[in-house]
């Protein structure tokens, strides 16, 4: 038997007010899998477990296909005040984060799976992908349509699939954005390489989808109508900007290095974002960079504070996940919680290693 369990929680102590609102966040276990949604009160310093989930590792079809567990496995509503994730009932749920109140929206059977959850922008419709095709209802669990399939190419002599990523509706919730291979396709190496992959845009009236640029689709950014892609040459990552309206394409100032855990300020003129062992800020439009803070390399999630003043970060050490949280402009971090996962081995209480957080926001005081 394995459980989540308290090591320590807490606010320490710091020279600057560590903030107000809620600060959620999702630990889950690879063995076996099970997960904890907590929400960690900051006026309070008290943490509690929202809802449980089912981590989305699991294998599908005959090419054994492993989802991803980017941070949209858990959808966030535009209220900022629900959240969907994939219950371990094997269904779709939604979980208030201030009531604690749990609503089941859909049953899966045993051999479906969900690996991504994105709500519209007016909160009345959740797309996400099951089982590698990309889907859309009404935000009470009703009327499910399936809005586009997912893509097969030639890989070694079969037929092989990936299925679609990072789905982003477009901020007049009209459409849809997603990569997926592109097609006809025969792949020679790496099933990750841009160059095999589509980003399209599906209309949700009329289920017409059409291609706008190869690569990667990594975000959307706040506060506007673009989205973030990436692009590849001679080995070095480029970034850029795609207006999901108009598809113009701008090149955006950031880093040369792989963004690997990064997330948006709230205005959407910023990433945190890290490399190696430093936690950085870098303003989109500028390119300029700062470091705020020294990390370990084991850093699960990044989150901006409401008020985009400060980042709050959870880096795995010691078998255990610490919660963290330091200014913006940089300066010493404050931990304020530490959880970690006990199971039996022959008998033994051991701490487990197989932790990992996939979800992690930063939300205002209920209003």
């Amino acid at each position: 038997m394995t459980s989540l369990v308290l090591v320590m929680s807490g606010c320490g102590s710091s020279s600057a007010p560590i903030g107000k609102g809620r600060i959620v966040f999702a630990v889950e276990n690879s063995n076996p899998r099970e997960g904890v949604l907590y929400a960690l009160d900051l006026r309070s310093g008290k943490r509690k477990a929202l809802a449980e989930f089912y981590p989305m590792w699991s294998k599908w079809k005959d090419n054994a296909r492993t989802p991803k567990s980017p941070e949209r496995a858990f959808g966030l509503s535009p209220d900022q005040r629900k959240i969907g994730y994939f219950d371990t009932n094997h269904g779709l749920a939604v979980v208030d984060v201030y009531t604690s109140e749990i609503t089941q929206l859909s049953q899966l059977s045993q051999e479906e799976y969900v690996d991504y959850i994105v709500w519209s922008p007016d909160g009345t419709k959740m797309a996400f992908v099951k089982n590698g095709d990309l889907y859309v209802m009404d935000a009470s669990g009703s009327n499910l349509v399936r809005l586009a399939e997912q893509t097969e190419a030639e890989y070694t002599g079969g037929r092989v699939s990936q299925g679609i990523d990072n789905p982003i509706w477009t901020a007049d919730g009209t459409g849809i954005l997603y990569d997926d291979f592109r097609a006809p396709l025969t792949i020679k190496w790496g099933l990750d390489t841009p160059e095999y992959r589509e980003i399209r845009v599906v209309d949700v009236a009329t289920k017409k989808a059409r291609d706008i640029a190869r690569h990667f689709l990594l975000s959307s950014v706040p506060g506007t109508n673009e989205v973030l892609f990436c692009d590849w040459n001679e080995g070095q990552p480029r970034y850029y900007l795609l207006d999901a309206s108009t598809t113009d394409i701008r090149e955006a100032k950031l880093t040369s290095k792989r963004l690997y855990i990064f997330a948006w300020s709230p205005d959407g003129t910023r990433i945190a974002y890290v490399d190696e062992n430093s936690l950085n800020t870098l303003e989109i439009d500028s390119g300029v960079e700062r470091k705020i803070s020294t990390v370990n390399p084991r850093v699960d999630s990044l989150a901006w504070s409401p008020d985009g003043n400060q980042v709050a970060y959870i880096q795995f050490a010691d078998a255990i996940l610490k919660l963290y949280v330091v200014s913006a402009e940089g300066g010493e971090p404050t931990r304020l919680d530490e959880i970690a996962v006990e199971k039996r081995v022959g008998g033994v209480k051991v701490l487990s290693e197989d932790l990992r957080v996939n979800f992690l926001t930063w939300l205002s005081e209920e209003q």
